[in-house]
Formats: C-alpha cells, structure tokens, sequence
C-alpha cells in the first residue's frame, strides 16, 4: 500500500538532509583546526615551563631573612 505524495515527502527529507551536511562538514572542519591550535598553544606552554629553572627554597629564605644556610637545615 502506498500512500499518495509520499514519494514528494521523501525526495523533500533527502534535499533537505543531504543540503545540512556541507555546514555541518564545514563547522566539524573549524573545530578539528581550533581543537590543534589549542593542542599546540598547550605543548608551547609546557615546555615554556620546562624552561624555567626550579628556585632553592632555602637561599630564598637566607637572602630574604637573613638567616644563615646551615641553621635552616639544622631546624
């Protein structure tokens, strides 16, 4: 049994899914390029950190109040 237009019905869904797939394919495209160039400012940032160089806590505290270095580690 069939019934009378649905063949007009089909044909308008298929245009119409088959014209939403360019966008979608162009905004998952725009992603994927926003996704690596997050991807790559998160690498050049860890090893931006990498670079700097871990600071002695103990000369901090001797040059900063006076203390002396073997009485820091005596504590």
């Amino acid at each position: 049994m069939t019934i009378p237009g649905s063949e007009y019905l089909t044909k308008i869904l298929h245009a119409a899914s088959q014209s939403l797939l360019i966008p979608d394919i162009v905004g998952l495209l725009f992603f994927l390029v926003f996704a690596f160039m997050e991807l790559g400012s998160f690498v050049a940032e860890m090893r931006r950190r990498k670079v700097i160089q871990p600071v002695n806590l103990l000369e901090v505290i001797h040059d900063v109040g006076g203390v002396s270095l073997w009485q820091m580690r005596n504590l």
